[in-house]
């Protein structure tokens, strides 16, 4: 896994803890100004609690924008040695943004945030529910450094080390069936293929069928969902939980729980899926089934 280094612009914030960046492939550098003579006790025990991963720089003289320079230097030394590093500068001064922009367009991967908890990683790891997960998913992958990968199991792979392993199969099956169903992805067999970013996006999805209505009929339902199904470009859940996390999406998860079941039980009624247990399979649709 790459390594995250965090850099931490201490005139302009001062984090009330420092918990979050307690991993293996993270590495601090507070900036603290040449008139700062104090740290909290909280912050000193929480860079101690991180040993070797973490230090602090201070900063020499007084000038205008010193501690902006110092930062610079230490991104461009540090991303000289590890050119697949991220850099991630925790301030609210927006100066620094025309650096970010510079950094991005040499390829180096990098970001403003105004707080730690902003940070992609850490966000990430923070998201409990699946809505939450998605938006995650969808917010890294229209990031311009994030490289897109080009087959389910190499999204999924992806996806898994965002969310720092600890989803498992099943959860990151509902991200990537959410992604396909809201269409900020298509899957062809094993392939995966990506919208356009944003504003683009909107005429990359117009060939797309529009978000179900929720406010149809039960067999109208079912009937959308069927034909969801039906398209090659949508991956086949192969759970009853997937499936049906992909059909509250399909219907802007405005379904309650027994409505998404009862278009799952209708599906498997009518002979499209058949469920063993928890698992599930499609049936291989043709011509005949439009």
């Amino acid at each position: 896994m790459r390594t995250h280094y965090v850099l931490i612009d201490f005139e302009n914030v001062q984090p009330a803890s420092l918990e979050p960046l307690r991993r293996d492939h993270c590495r601090l550098l507070i900036f603290v100004g040449a008139n700062q003579t104090r740290i909290s006790v909280d912050v000193a025990a929480s860079v101690q609690q991180l040993g070797s991963h973490a230090e602090y720089v201070k900063i020499s003289g007084n000038g205008p924008n010193a501690l902006d320079f110092h930062i610079a230097y230490y991104i461009g030394k540090l991303a000289s040695e590890e050119p697949t590093a991220f850099f991630h500068i925790v301030s609210r001064d927006t100066g620094f943004d025309p650096l970010i922009s510079h950094l991005k367009g040499k390829g180096v991967s990098s970001d403003r945030v105004k707080s730690i908890t902003d940070i992609p990683m850490i966000r990430a790891s923070a998201a409990k529910t699946l809505p939450e997960r998605i938006d995650m998913a969808h917010a890294w992958l229209q990031q311009p450094q994030t490289p897109k990968p080009r087959t389910v199991k190499t999204l999924s792979a992806a996806i898994a080390s965002l969310f720092q392993k600890r989803l498992s199969d099943e959860e990151i099956d509902a991200i990537v069936q959410a992604l396909a169903a809201q269409g900020h992805i298509a899957i062809a067999g094993s392939n995966v293929t990506y919208a356009s970013a944003e504003p683009a996006e909107t005429e990359t999805r117009s060939t797309a069928p529009a978000p179900a209505p929720s406010d149809k009929m039960p067999a109208e339902r079912v009937d959308v969902a069927r034909a969801w199904l039906q398209r090659p470009e949508v991956p086949k859940p192969r759970t009853v939980k997937t499936l049906g996390n992909a059909i509250a999406s399909l219907f802007q998860k405005r379904l309650s729980d027994e409505e998404v079941g009862a278009i799952v039980q209708a599906l498997a009624a009518q002979g499209h899926i058949a469920i063993a247990g928890t698992r599930v399979s499609c049936r291989p649709f043709n011509g005949a089934d439009s």
